[in-house]
């Protein structure tokens, strides 16, 4: 064998082993800097709050019961309705849907003055609940029946939001942060 065939087969194993080692260089060097978050989940933001996504809230627990809400933006202030879908959802709710309030017409319709909560299919208990939870007044628990209604209650954020005791701790799940 000449020297020339010696090279031509040492030269990839060479270079296969020096890919090798620059590998294991990044990787242990990323292990001693965590550069690989997703294998330390006390570094992912939020990580606690996931928990109680499938936790359920108190209602539940004592009742055995899952309520399906609709959550409609009645005041017009930009993403309400998600923030309070993401609150609503780390106390351990069910949100089946979220939007704007409409009329009848099919228009929207941001006049709502006080934030209420209709219950459908004989559920004021969850809705007494859910008025508790969020600091809704009594008196903004409305029947509306209707049999063809998929939801268990709807939230209709009025424009008193902002003085709701819900508010302060909702506001922290809004993940457009500049709004």
């Amino acid at each position: 064998m000449t020297v020339k065939q010696k090279n031509k087969m040492i030269f990839p194993k060479l270079i296969a082993s020096i890919i090798i080692l620059f590998s294991l260089s990044i990787i242990l060097f990323s292990f001693k800097y965590k550069f690989i978050s997703f294998l330390y989940p006390e570094n992912i933001e939020n990580a606690n709050s996931l928990i109680p996504l499938y936790a359920k809230n108190q209602y539940q627990k004592t009742n055995e019961f899952s309520n399906k809400i609709a959550i409609k933006n009645g005041c017009g202030k930009k993403h309400l309705g998600l923030i309070y879908k993401r609150y609503l959802l780390d106390l351990g709710y069910d949100i089946t849907e979220t939007s704007n309030a409409t009329h009848p017409n099919g228009d929207y319709h941001f006049g709502h003055s006080a934030t209420k909560i209709l219950f459908h299919k004989k559920n004021e208990n969850s809705a007494i609940s859910l008025a508790n939870e969020l600091g809704v007044q009594h008196s903004q628990i409305l029947e509306e029946y209707k049999e063809t209604n998929f939801h268990d209650l709807t939230l209709i954020l009025g424009q008193n939001y902002i003085n709701l005791k819900s508010y302060k701790t909702a506001k922290k799940f809004n993940p457009f942060k500049n709004d």
